[in-house]
Order: structure tokens, then C-alpha cells, then sequence
């Protein structure tokens, strides 16, 4: 569960930074 977690949040992070 936490490691769903960790992922959806990298993934937001990543395309906020790509934006």
C-alpha cells in the first residue's frame, strides 16, 4: 500500500516538474 502510494505521488511529481 505504501509503495502505491510513494508511486502516485512520484508520478504527479514528475509531471509537475516536466510541465
Amino acid at each position: 500500500m505504501e509503495k502505491i502510494t510513494i508511486k502516485k505521488i512520484n508520478q504527479t511529481f514528475i509531471k509537475r516538474q516536466r510541465d
